[in-house]
This record gives structure tokens, sequence and C-alpha cells, in this order.
């Protein structure tokens, strides 16, 4: 294979930082403060509460117009829908999008992103994982292409993705299709690239022979 392409380094996702104590005593001391103004402000009742399941359920606002859209990520498919039964006075339509669940084949889902664009047209979208045949890439043509450099420690090991569907994003699909390899698991691929031969998954492992 030749190796005269650019890969794309594919970074994980972020992870939320702890809060240090100082902060959270702040931060404590701020709830206190407010929570008589809290208490009163949550619980009073509204007829327009979107967090309350009841006056949704009275209203009827429900999901209709659902449309399935193309796969974004491994074993994921988009969705869109509109919500139904909102009424026109109805001043917090996005809450009310956010807090109304969708369900997908079984498993129900709460929005991605919502979109006001109006009482008849507050339109939901979800990323839905169901391991949909189309959605799902997996990784082949295992090859061991050896040192990553003297001296480094490390070994280079090349998967080939397949599956990869019309128009999707290579790169999302390569750093979200999980691989096994040597009793080691990972989620995606640590570098990726793309030829005319297909898209090719990168990984550099520990090798005290390297």
């Amino acid at each position: 294979m030749p190796r005269n392409y650019e890969t794309t380094p594919l970074f994980t996702r972020e992870t939320v930082k702890k809060l240090s104590v100082g902060v959270m005593v702040v931060i404590g001391f701020l709830l206190m403060a407010f929570a008589d103004y809290s208490i009163m402000t949550l619980t009073r009742p509204t007829c327009y509460d979107p967090f309350d399941q009841d006056e949704r359920h009275r209203l009827n606002m429900v999901w209709v117009d659902v449309e399935p859209h193309g796969c974004i990520s491994y074993s994921t498919r988009e969705y869109t829908a509109r919500l139904a039964n909102v009424p026109s006075d109805y001043n917090r339509r996005v809450e009310a999008c956010k807090a109304t669940p969708f369900v997908v084949h079984g498993q129900s889902y709460l929005p991605h992103t919502c979109e006001d664009n109006g009482p008849d047209a507050v339109i939901g979208t979800w990323h839905a994982n169901q391991r949909q045949p189309d959605c799902v890439t997996f990784w082949t043509d295992y090859k061991d292409k050896g040192c990553a450099s003297p001296g480094s420690r490390k070994r280079r090991i090349e998967h080939r993705l397949e599956n990869l569907p019309r128009g999707g994003d290579w790169r999302e699909f390569s750093a979200t299709t999980p691989a096994m390899f040597g009793d080691m698991y990972f989620p995606g691929a640590q570098e990726a690239f793309q030829s005319a031969w297909g898209v090719y998954g990168l990984w550099e492992i520990d090798d005290h022979e390297c």
C-alpha cells in the first residue's frame, strides 16, 4: 500500500474536567442563597410547563412527519420529525421539544437538537444508534506495518474500512468503528487516510521490540 497519503489524527471526545473544591463551595453557597426562589419558581404550576409530562399529554404533543436520513457515524442514523399540536401562544417551544421523547424501534430518545421555526414548525433531530446494517462499518485486511520508527517501542497496525455508506464521513466512521486485535479493544482508529483503494485506519500499539 502506498504510504504517500496524508493521515488524519482522530481525536477522542472531550471529557468533562472535575470542578475544584473551592468552586464547588462557592456554588454551594449560591445554591443555598437562592434556594427559596428556586423552589417557588420550579414548583409553581404553570399551564405551559414543558417538563410536565401530564401537560404535554393533555395537549397531545407528538412527533409527526418522521424522516430517516443518512448514517452519520458507526451504527448511527439521523432522524428528523415535527412536533405537532403546539399551541400558537406557546412561548417555550424549544423546551417542549427537548422534553418530548421519540421512539425508534422500541427505544426512546430525546432530541439531539431542536429548531424553532414557529408553532407548527418545531423540528427535532435525533442521532439513533440502532445497529442498522447499512450503518455498521467494520475493519478488514489486518496488516502489521512494522515498527513506527527505530526505538519508538511502537508497532503500526493498518486495517481497511468496509461498508462505508455512500456520502458518509470517512473520518467520523473511522473514529467510531471499533476494532479488536492482539487481545486489545479500540473504540476507533487513531489515525485514518483515504486513497484510491479505500479508507484505512491506523493504530500504534506498544511493542518493546521496536
